[in-house]
């Protein structure tokens, strides 16, 4: 498979200790700008983009008094041989609203996930379809053909999907892990196999 130069690209480990800095520069930098008091929880996913230096897309779960815990996208361009950083973009996340699934109301949060439950895997399958079509800059969507594996990990509430997709004529197979919290389904990674 080839890769588009200049795409954004998922990082291997999202917690890494390369991507954790961005992160917490860019909660203390968006505390600074807005006078707001976010606390740096974790980072969900992370992604590279090769620009005029690397642009760091993030997705952060934050916490605040007034809020609660919440997911945030941010950009965070670096350029480290003129060791320069700065905060392009810092916003709720459309996981928290947009895709919080009846299924996932913080009652059903705690609950184990339910493997034999048809409507839990389609809705936690389309949840990662959407999340990976907003990542891809194809003009051609994703369709869902059918889920080929499901399996959830012993004692949280993390999914892992295998999905066979469509994308115009070709078949591709996607990996994407998923966790259920009290907003609902989040995409924590999703990569083409």
């Amino acid at each position: 498979m080839t890769t588009l130069v200049g795409a954004p690209k998922p990082l291997k480990e999202a917690n890494s200790l390369e991507a954790e800095e961005h992160a917490k520069f860019a909660v203390e930098e968006h505390n600074r700008q807005v006078q707001a008091n976010l606390c740096f929880k974790r980072v969900v996913s992370a992604q590279t983009q090769v620009v005029s230096g690397t642009m760091f897309h993030l997705s952060i779960e934050a916490h605040s008094e007034q809020h609660g815990t919440g997911v945030y996208d941010a950009k965070v361009w670096t350029k480290p041989w003129e060791s320069f950083k700065k905060l392009e973009d810092f916003k709720p996340s459309k996981q928290g609203s947009d895709f919080c699934f009846s299924c996932c109301s913080p009652e059903a949060a705690g609950a184990a996930i339910a493997l034999d439950d048809p409507v839990v895997i389609n809705e936690a399958a389309e949840h990662a379809l959407k999340g990976l079509q907003q990542r891809s800059n194809s003009l051609i969507p994703y369709e869902l053909d059918h889920v080929v594996k499901a399996q959830a990990e012993e004692g949280t509430n993390a999914l892992d999907l295998v999905l066979k997709v469509k994308r115009g004529s070709r078949e591709e197979h996607v990996n994407a892990k998923l966790h259920r919290g009290d907003t609902g389904w989040t995409l924590t990674s999703a990569h083409v196999l």
